[in-house]
């Protein structure tokens, strides 16, 4: 069956995910989360795609991302993604596939709340661990994923659940 092409999504913000194929580590050291981070910034900026917030884990990424014309970013994507398969493959002496799929692209919707700048803001820890490969965060008052997305352990932790 064909796959749906990215020409028909509408909205303006986007979650996208890339991910190791067989859930490899692919961005298991500081290094690859460096490389990754930077084509990020380069190919956005190329393909006029702003990044709202990413997060880069040992075996897939998760990008926030604003942008007018959705034909960039297949391209974008496909750039930034070739050129680390090829660092990822040289570094690691091996060849072939280093990604599960074409990456992931969600709509989020046309508009994001703008932050709250009232009186009620508490700072805080934020628990997330290593940061140094995450955006900055802030404080939230719900904890919410996009439908259809796998959540991680800690966003069931943190509604009261048990994972």
């Amino acid at each position: 069956m064909p796959r749906i092409s990215r020409t028909v999504l509408n909205g303006k913000f986007f979650h996208v995910i890339v991910q190791g194929i067989n859930k490899e580590y692919i961005f298991q050291d500081d290094k690859n989360k460096e490389k990754y981070k930077q084509l990020l910034i380069r190919g956005t900026k190329e393909n006029e795609i702003k990044i709202v917030a990413y997060c880069i884990m040992d075996n897939h990424a998760h990008i926030l991302i604003y942008l007018r014309n959705i034909e960039n970013l297949s391209k974008c994507m496909q750039k930034i993604n070739t050129i680390y398969a090829m660092y990822y493959n040289k570094k690691n002496n091996r060849v072939g596939v280093v990604y599960r799929n074409r990456f992931y692209t969600k709509p989020i919707n046309d508009f994001i709340m703008p932050m709250y700048s009232g009186n009620d803001f508490v700072p805080g820890s934020t628990d997330v661990g290593d940061v140094s490969w995450l955006t900055p965060t802030s404080q939230i008052d719900a904890v919410t994923w996009p439908a259809g997305i796998p959540h991680h352990s800690w966003q069931v932790v943190s509604c009261g659940k048990s994972g």
